[in-house]
């Protein structure tokens, strides 16, 4: 697969990655209905059956998932048109939308067997491959093939396929009532343990890489959950309401992770800041960003990502505490601590930060 992806990419020919992702298409989507798995009822033979969807999960639906991200990865390796990343993130868009309707999964006869395939697994599986090709792009630094991936949304992903609120599709789309592996030491640290350390490892190196960029990733998904939810703004406000049942709420996962690998990231955004505006790669929606810091001066700016960094290392403790942990001993260096110190000093002169109105 990795060198198909490579003779692709230095072809130059998108129809052969358009053939690769309709085949793994095939399976990913489509493959679901040659087993029975929609309907009402569950099918005679319950044991032959189950054994049956375990077969094609392990066989067929892994496989071409694993090929498909790997496909995604090399793409951004070598820089390739982001046009070809986003063929494959809509490809598996597609395919987590087809989990939804695994029903027979779903059925309440099937709850108390140890040997079935969990109805979130396979959605799962897709949000990991996903995750994975987000957090590559920060590791290698390029970030403009987040473009592909910050701005979708997916609708909230529970049992009974209800919920009409939609989330960012990188933010946590999954119910708590999910029969979803242990994350008690940290979301990251579980996408690499149930797939990335096995499926596509050779991109990080090792799960210290990994997790590292990751962190990165984290930053830039709860800068924008900030933006939305924290900051008090009234165009916000205002442009909020013309986006119908969104929720932009997010926990990232600095409650077990620290802060130190933030730091190059921070001191990006700070580069950002002080020369211009937030690009729309790293923005979920670009108006709040423009609404925010568009022709405002380069200091009021800066302090606004301080007041961002005094929120997280206050944010982190809290959490931590709630969960009788110590909080980890960490503190911006350099030029990130004088903007964070800057906005504390703004606040106790009671001139708050740019934009006025923020908690």
């Amino acid at each position: 697969m990795r060198d198909f992806s490579e003779a692709t990419i230095s072809s130059g020919d998108p129809g052969r990655l358009k053939m690769l992702i309709e085949m793994a298409n095939e399976v990913l989507g489509e493959g679901w209905d040659a087993h029975q798995t929609n309907g009402p009822s569950l099918p005679d033979d319950i044991g032959a059956w189950i054994a049956e969807i375990s077969e094609f999960y392990r066989d067929g639906f892994i496989p071409s998932l694993e090929s498909s991200v790997e496909v995604g990865l090399q793409v951004i390796k070598y820089d390739a048109p982001i046009g070809w990343l986003v063929t494959v993130v809509e490809t598996l868009l597609e395919a987590f939308e087809t989990c939804r309707r695994l029903d027979r999964l779903r059925s309440g006869a099937l709850g108390a067997r140890s040997d079935v395939l969990p109805f979130s697994r396979p959605a799962f599986e897709i949000y990991m491959g996903l995750r994975t090709l987000a957090t590559y792009a920060v590791r290698r630094k390029r970030f403009h093939f987040l473009a592909a991936l910050l701005p979708k949304y997916v609708r909230y992903f529970t049992f009974d396929n209800q919920s009409d609120f939609w989330v960012p599709l990188l933010f946590w789309p999954f119910s708590d009532s999910m029969r979803l592996p242990d994350m008690r030491g940290g979301r990251n640290r579980a996408l690499w343990r149930e797939r990335i350390q096995e499926a596509w490892p050779s991109h990080f190196g090792t799960a210290e890489n990994f997790l590292a960029a990751a962190s990165q990733l984290e930053f830039i998904l709860e800068f924008n959950s900030y933006v939305f939810v924290t900051v008090k703004d009234p165009k916000i406000e205002k442009f909020k309401h013309t986006l119908r049942n969104r929720d932009f709420d997010y926990m990232p996962d600095f409650w077990a992770a620290r802060l130190d690998d933030t730091v190059p990231i921070a001191e990006r955004f700070y580069d950002i800041l002080l020369t211009g505006e937030i690009p729309p790669e790293l923005a979920i929606e670009k108006t709040p960003m423009d609404l925010l810091f568009r022709g405002r001066p380069p200091r009021d700016k800066l302090t606004f990502l301080g007041g961002f960094l005094a929120h997280l290392t206050s944010w982190q403790a809290d959490v931590m505490r709630q969960f009788n942990r110590f909080p980890f001993m960490f503190d911006w260096p350099g030029r990130l601590r004088e903007i964070r110190d800057s906005h504390k000093t703004a606040q106790q002169r009671g001139q708050g930060e740019a934009p006025k109105g923020q908690r």
